[in-house]
């Protein structure tokens, strides 16, 4: 999946494209924290602790408290290699910090392309956990779930002040109803 096929369908662009800043970071942090469950089963799988730093990173992105460049950097040094770490936990996690990595490159660049990259990472678990599932899986219908999942987000959004900061507490309530 990609990044048009949900943020470009004619029932999210538009609404999308009137969101700030702020508000699109809530929306793709949301889209992020409705995946923790997996970083959840990373740690658990490999005693690691990725899920206390996603969540922390999340809130940088979304309050732009505490210095985004640094947790970038964090970030990135802790993406796990699948080699080290080859259960598809460690798919998922991977998928998640790339994801999350560009998210935080986006709220220090302000650069779409960033954002995109960073909704496509995270559309990478959407399809694992599909095949894993059923190898031939429909495409169409899970692409169409996660429409109206971004919708959902985007319409919350949409509700919050413009200009507004928020936190991981923001995203976690937004995501509540998305969890995969």
């Amino acid at each position: 999946m990609q990044w048009s096929l949900i943020f470009e369908d004619v029932r999210i662009r538009p609404s999308f494209d009137r969101l700030d800043r702020n508000q699109k970071v809530l929306v793709v942090a949301s889209y992020l924290y409705r995946q923790l469950r997996l970083m959840r089963a990373f740690d658990q799988c490999y005693c690691e602790n990725l899920s206390e730093l996603f969540i922390h990173a999340l809130d940088v992105a979304l309050s732009t408290s505490g210095e985004p460049g640094v947790t970038q950097g964090e970030v990135y040094k802790n993406i796990p290699d699948t080699d080290e770490y080859s259960e598809q936990e460690g798919s998922y996690a991977q998928n998640l910090m790339i994801a999350l990595n560009y998210l935080l490159l986006f709220v220090l660049n302000n650069d779409q392309i960033d954002l995109s990259r960073c909704v496509e990472m995270s559309l990478q678990n959407i399809d694992l956990i599909n095949y894993e599932v059923n190898e031939n899986y429909d495409e169409k219908l899970v692409t169409s779930k996660e429409v109206d999942v971004v919708t959902d987000l985007v319409v919350s959004a949409l509700r919050a002040s413009r200009g507004q900061l928020f936190s991981v507490k923001d995203a976690e309530r937004l995501a509540s109803n998305h969890y995969l």
